[in-house]
C-alpha cells in the first residue's frame, strides 16, 4: 500500500467517524441514522474494496465504543447493514468505474441491504420476546421504511458527490487517473465476497430456524 493510500485510507476514517458523530438522528430506540455510509462508500472507489472492508471494520468498531454504545447487538446491526450496502456498492462500480456503475451499485446495493435487514431485525424484535406478529408489525411499519428512506438518502449523496470528491483529489494529487483499476484485487475481493455472503445468508439462517 502506497504512501497515498495510506494517507487516504486514515483520512477516510476520519471523515467517517466526524460524520458518525455528528450527522446522527435516533428514530426509534432501536434505529438510528447516520451517514457514515457515505464516506465510506466513497473511500472505496479510491482505496479499492478490500481496504473499504477493513476501514469498515475499524470505524464501526470504533464508533461502538466512541459514539454510540449501543453493545454487542447494536454492533452486529451497524456492521452488517454498512457492509452489505457499501461493499456491495464499491464492488459493482469497481467492474466498470463510472458514475453510471456508481448508480447501480449503490442500488442493488441498497435492495440487498434493504431485504437482508428485515432477517436482522425480525431475530433481534423475536429475541426481544414479542411475537411474530409483533415482530411483522414492527418491521413493515418502523424497520423497512426507515432502511428504504436511510439507503435512499445516502444514494442520493454517494451520487452527487462522487465526481466532486474525484475532481477534488485529482486536484491535490492525492489520486491519479485509471485510480480504480489499480485497486483490482482478486484474492481481496474474494474475501470481501464471502464476508457479504456470510453477513446475507446468518440472519437467513436464524430467521428459518425460528420457525422450526
Amino acid at each position: 500500500m502506497g504512501n497515498d493510500k495510506i494517507k487516504l485510507f486514515f483520512g477516510f476514517m476520519v471523515i467517517a467517524l466526524i460524520v458518525a458523530f455528528v450527522f446522527r438522528l435516533p428514530v426509534e430506540p432501536f434505529l438510528e441514522y447516520d451517514a457514515k455510509d457515505v464516506v465510506l462508500a466513497l473511500s472505496g472507489v479510491v482505496i479499492g474494496t478490500p481496504l473499504c472492508l477493513l476501514l469498515i471494520i475499524l470505524v464501526t468498531t470504533l464508533e461502538l465504543f466512541m459514539v454510540t454504545f449501543t453493545g454487542i447487538t447494536g454492533f452486529v446491526m451497524n456492521i452488517s447493514s454498512t457492509l452489505m450496502f457499501v461493499c456491495i456498492a464499491v464492488y459493482i462500480h469497481n467492474i466498470k468505474p463510472s458514475r453510471k456503475f456508481m448508480i447501480l451499485g449503490v442500488t442493488i446495493g441498497s435492495l440487498i441491504s434493504c431485504f437482508i435487514m428485515i432477517f436482522y431485525n425480525y431475530v433481534l424484535i423475536m429475541n426481544m420476546g414479542n411475537t411474530r406478529i409483533e415482530a411483522s408489525n414492527l418491521i413493515f411499519t418502523y424497520v423497512l421504511p426507515f432502511n428504504v428512506i436511510k439507503c435512499l438518502v445516502n444514494s442520493i449523496i454517494i451520487v452527487l458527490a462522487y465526481t466532486p470528491m474525484l475532481n477534488a483529489l485529482k486536484r491535490y494529487n492525492l489520486i491519479k487517473e485509471g485510480i480504480t483499476k489499480e485497486n483490482k484485487n482478486k484474492i481481496g475481493d474474494i474475501i470481501v465476497i464471502i464476508s457479504v455472503l456470510f453477513i446475507i445468508i446468518t440472519p437467513i439462517i436464524l430467521t428459518f430456524k425460528s420457525y422450526l
